[in-house]
């Protein structure tokens, strides 16, 4: 099966056409919020032979085996761009393991020329192996209002966004996804996805925390089939710059629009705990303020290389086991209409910011060092959230093989209110 051969029903059996709350994605309120703001200061196949995947390298010749001393054919590489690779145990070019940083997919159900339903469609700097990786994790059809071709681009930004980040040992998959209309073949539900993968995340970054990416003029958001199949991606060697939405706006709308910075103590219990927190929010950006208020209470290095997150996801097709290897560092955000329906689903800790968690106490160590920060930093109030950043970043967090989410917060040091000695005098180097 190719990965472009035509799915045979649109609808998921458990319910993937149900539609999403009207207004789900950038609304009137989102708009409310700004505006305050601003006034205030799988398939392992290879893709379509018309938009093949790029191979990143050519690959080098391989050195000659007994039988090929006397091959008048085989040539040598040059030696110098070769090096010893480890891991496989030969001689290989040197480009073959060092490549582009960045590569990009899409995905939806094409049509001519691109395919023949769903699939991948033209992609940049992207191989074999990004296929393979991106298609353990993108998925079909959005569950969203009833969407026709004729909506208005009003209409169209007010639909549902999953944007999702999923961090796998050091690379990191960005995956913006969002009703396209209806297919080439007239049928309703397309959806369509462009990926970014980042092959080094422990390399810098333009983004801070990927997050920030939501939003991004960057990732392609066509709508009908027109749209669709003639798709050009820029080439693109930085990945996706940041989006509309900064930090010091998360840290508003969390402390001083909804007043539940509780909310933030209850994922990292849920998180320490080993469970699956789900939050129930209004709109994806809604749900993009709480996982970047998350995101500045860990290191670049925690959030780049761990904590897996999505900004839509529905009860009806939820499946627990998706996210079974990464329970403990995933957070994900669902409609508010989902509440019951996500509370029947064993496995996962419903945290609704609209109920009781004003005044709600941290029991974990990361939580109960957030809340000290948030008092002595003041992000979103009168405080500088780049000063709660820069202490983070003066914390010697462990290695990647025993890191786990919150290990910066918790080294933070800070000097509970009503004590002498000074408010951040330092690091604190055990309890880990």
């Amino acid at each position: 099966m190719t990965p472009n051969q035509q799915y045979p029903e649109w609808e998921d059996p458990r319910g993937r056409n149900v539609p999403a709350p009207q207004g789900w994605g950038r609304n009137s309120e989102d708009d409310e919020f700004i505006d305050r703001i601003a006034k205030s200061g799988l398939d392992d196949s290879a893709p379509t032979e018309q938009f093949p995947v790029q191979p990143r390298r050519e690959p080098a010749p391989q050195p000659p085996q007994h039988s090929d001393w006397n091959d008048p054919n085989w040539t040598s590489p040059d030696w110098n761009d070769t090096v010893w690779a480890e891991g496989v145990g030969e001689v290989v070019d040197k480009r073959l393991l060092e490549g582009p940083r960045w590569s990009q997919l899409t995905h939806a159900s094409f049509g001519a020329p691109v395919g023949n339903g769903w699939g991948f469609g033209p992609s940049y700097d992207a191989w074999e192996g990004d296929v393979k990786f991106a298609q353990r994790y993108v998925r079909g059809s959005i569950q969203a209002e009833d969407v026709n071709d004729f909506l208005s681009e009003e209409q169209i930004e007010q639909l549902p966004v999953r944007f999702e980040y999923i961090p796998v040992e050091e690379k990191g998959l960005f995956l913006h996804s969002k009703p396209a209309g209806s297919d080439s073949t007239g049928r309703k539900g397309n959806t369509f996805t462009h990926a970014y993968i980042d092959h080094d995340t422990t390399e810098p970054s333009q983004l801070r925390y990927p997050v920030l990416a939501y939003g991004s003029p960057d990732f392609k958001t066509p709508f009908g089939s027109a749209d669709v199949n003639s798709i050009e991606l820029s080439h693109d060697d930085d990945g996706p710059n940041a989006g509309a939405f900064d930090l010091q706006w998360a840290w508003i709308v969390v402390r001083q629009m909804m007043a539940a910075e509780g909310v933030i103590y209850a994922v990292q219990d849920a998180l320490e705990a080993g469970q699956l927190p789900v939050i129930l929010t209004k709109t994806s950006v809604e749900a993009t303020a709480w996982i970047m208020v998350l995101s500045c209470t860990m290191s670049v290095k925690e959030a780049r290389s761990l904590l897996r997150f999505s900004t839509f996801e529905r009860a009806t097709s939820f499946e627990v086991r998706s996210f079974a290897a990464e329970v403990g560092r995933t957070v994900l955000a669902a409609p508010l209409d989902d509440d019951q329906a996500f509370r029947a689903i064993t496995g996962v800790t419903v945290i609704d910011p609209r109920s009781g968690y004003r005044d709600y106490q941290p029991h974990s160590r990361w939580a109960q060092q957030t809340k000290l920060a948030i008092t002595h930093f003041d992000p979103g109030g009168d405080g500088d959230v780049e000063a709660l950043l820069d202490a983070l970043d003066e914390v010697n967090t462990p290695d990647l093989g025993t890191l786990r989410l919150g290990a910066a917060m918790r080294l933070l040091h800070i000097d509970e209110p009503g004590t002498d000695e000074p408010g951040a005098g330092g690091f604190s180097d055990s309890g880990f």
